[in-house]
């Protein structure tokens, strides 16, 4: 669960809602650089929430609380714990143990538990995993009704029937959608601009009749393959990876160290480290790298939005100046 904690006149406040800590009295005033993170991301990342004084506590982080005051320090490191992991001979066995396990850990509870079942990648091999250790695993998809363009639910039961799992199907009409959209806000402790939000709103409440708990699948879609909207070439992943690093500094005119140590400088004396490299992918590349502002078109929202939020949104999709690069 996510832990939530504020500090008024003395009082160390904490709870899984943030709802909580202003039923006990933390401030209500609206953080603008939340905001702005917001209109960035379309959620507000930690250790930030909408209000400020009131904080999230980082994922692989803990807390200690004494008199003495409020002491926040990180505990796993991601970066360093990879460094520890013995190189695999096998890494397809290594990978699948990993995925196995991770799901295996994630079933133990006292409580009836489920899975979310899409039919796409990540949750079709979620559900397939936890069906080995989970007899009569009840599975959960929805669907819509009144448009089956959008309809998925016909995939998530082809797994369901490879896998063995009871699976529930729970169709969604517009009417229902709409009806619902109110409660989806009450329900929400701070802002979450994706349209994921109500149809997943909707399946958790329908799934709570059955089981207590359901496992989910984020982000093993783009691990396993992905779908073509997500999927770079894997074998020039790491190409790619340094085009958009060359791009950037092409693009705010600063030196390129790493291009420029083994190219030397231009004919004109830059040492941007540019050349060499195939005159249309530099275009490209400039071209696409960073991203520009939202336009009215794509976020009809941007307009709207008070001067010094626009000016901090195009800040993070403009060019930077040659001293703020990264080295």
């Amino acid at each position: 669960k996510p832990l939530l904690w504020s500090e008024v006149d003395g009082r160390f406040l904490f709870s899984s809602e943030l709802r909580s800590l202003l039923a006990l009295g933390a401030g209500r005033e609206q953080d603008p650089v939340s905001a702005r993170q917001y209109f960035a991301y379309y959620y507000i990342p930690a250790p930030h929430t909408v209000f400020k004084g009131s904080y999230k506590l980082l994922p692989g982080h803990c807390m200690h609380v004494d008199k003495s005051g409020v002491r926040v320090e990180r505990w796993y490191d991601v970066v360093e714990a990879s460094k520890q992991v013995p190189k695999s001979t096998d890494p397809q066995k290594t990978l699948f143990e990993l995925m196995d396990d991770a799901v295996r850990l994630r079933l133990i509870a006292d409580v009836p538990v489920g899975a979310f079942l899409s039919g796409g990648v990540d949750s079709s091999i979620v559900s397939a995993l936890a069906t080995r250790h989970h007899r009569h695993l009840h599975t959960f998809s929805i669907g819509y009704a009144d448009d089956p363009f959008f309809d998925e639910s016909r995939y998530a039961e082809e797994v369901a029937r490879h896998i063995k799992s009871e699976h529930h199907t729970f169709k969604l009409t517009r009417e229902e959608l709409a009806a619902d959209y109110t409660r989806l806000l009450v329900a929400m402790d701070e802002p979450f601009a994706d349209s994921s939000a109500l149809p997943s709103f909707m399946l958790c409440e329908r799934t709570r009749k059955h089981v207590t708990v359901a496992v989910a699948a984020m982000g093993p879609t783009r691990s396993s393959g992905g779908t073509r909207s997500t999927r770079p070439n894997c074998a020039g992943a790491t190409r790619v990876c340094k085009s958009m690093v060359y791009a950037c500094w092409l693009r705010c005119g600063a030196p390129c160290p790493a291009r420029a140590t083994a190219n030397g400088p231009t004919a004109s004396g830059s040492t941007t480290g540019s050349q060499g490299w195939p005159a249309r992918r530099r275009t490209a590349a400039s071209r696409n790298w960073p991203p520009s502002p939202p336009t009215r078109k794509r976020a009809p929202w941007w307009p709207a939005l008070p001067i010094s939020w626009r000016w901090t949104v195009a800040k993070r999709c403009s060019p930077r100046p040659s001293a703020a690069c990264p080295a």
